[in-house]
């Protein structure tokens, strides 16, 4: 059994690296969030026609999610050299983060 405790309201988001969809470059996942207001999506991977559904609705409203301020990040445990095909197949237009080693997404307390 896995212990599962997801972040609550007001703690402090992890950081974490991340590696990025083009060319594997580490990202700390903090200094993306001093750049602004974000909204963070975790998906399980570009296998999952779900997740690549949800993707793709998203990338539908990204324009007014731009004008409202914030920045979209896609993140799932899929290797960064899976994350093209994840933009692909949900037509992505926002920046997909590929935590492979499970950090960022167990310091979430998601499983």
């Amino acid at each position: 059994m896995y212990d599962v405790c997801p972040l609550k309201v007001g703690e402090e988001i992890p950081d974490s690296v991340l590696l990025t969809q083009t060319d594997g470059e580490r990202v700390e996942f903090g200094e993306l969030l001093n750049e602004g207001k974000s909204i963070v999506v975790f998906y399980r991977g570009g296998w999952c026609r779900y997740c690549t559904r949800h993707l793709n609705a998203l990338g539908q409203i990204k324009n007014k999610i731009d004008s409202l301020g914030y920045t979209l990040y896609g993140v799932t445990l899929d290797q960064f050299d899976s994350l093209a095909v994840s933009e692909m197949k949900s037509q992505t237009d926002y920046t997909l983060l590929s935590d492979n080693r499970a950090e960022l997404t167990s310091a979430f307390g998601l499983r």
